[in-house]
């Protein structure tokens, strides 16, 4: 067993970019966009790489397997699901487009702590948790969103009470910076350091 081996990369890319102003995705840094960085990122690490879309067609132009949220609207809690679905591994590393800085290595550091837990959700020093970072066990997962959404409730955090659930400290070469404005980029860059 090995993490390249046993885990699937699920992208989310489908959120509204409300706040970003533009298909933050598609926005272009240092050469390539968003997207396409977090593709460089992860894609030579693993067996599966899956990009979970609001819509099908968006983003036809990756070289990646693009999965649509079943149901439009639903916010990312449908956007793990249908990606969950699609895994052919039994664990599912979410990672966000808009997370600038982040490193396949902690995929690698999740899997081997993971343990009996059916989710692994790494936190900051400041007890932020990060469920769009987390690595899931896929069958589990997908069981639990079904029930939750059964009953209307779309919020991934709330997983975590309904999974076995294990928390990870991130470590300081472990950190990123989750890009919400455009302000938040020019601080991403200063602080990690971006080529």
């Amino acid at each position: 067993m090995s993490c390249s081996n046993d885990v699937t990369v699920l992208i989310l890319s489908g959120g509204n970019s409300t706040r970003w102003g533009s298909d933050k995705a598609q926005f272009p840094i240092l050469g390539e966009t968003l997207l396409q960085r977090t593709i460089n990122t992860v894609h030579p690490h693993f067996s599966q790489v899956l990009l979970s879309t609001s819509t099908k067609g968006e983003y036809a132009e990756y070289s990646i397997q693009i999965v649509p949220d079943e149901i439009q609207g639903q916010g990312p809690v449908i956007g793990l699901l249908s990606g969950f679905r699609v895994a052919i591994n039994p664990l599912v590393w979410v990672v966000a487009c808009d997370q600038i800085g982040i490193k396949a290595e902690l995929a690698r550091n999740l899997y081997r702590s993971i343990g009996k837990a059916d989710v692994i959700v790494p936190h900051h020093e400041s007890g932020e948790l990060e469920p769009l970072a987390a690595l899931y066990k896929r069958d589990k997962s997908i069981e639990v969103i079904e029930d939750l959404l059964a009953v209307g409730d779309r919020r991934v955090d709330h997983l975590f009470n309904k999974l076995k659930t294990k928390y990870y400290r991130l470590h300081p070469n472990e950190e990123w910076v989750n890009l919400n404005t455009k302000e938040d980029l020019n601080a991403a860059i200063r602080k990690l350091d971006i080529p």
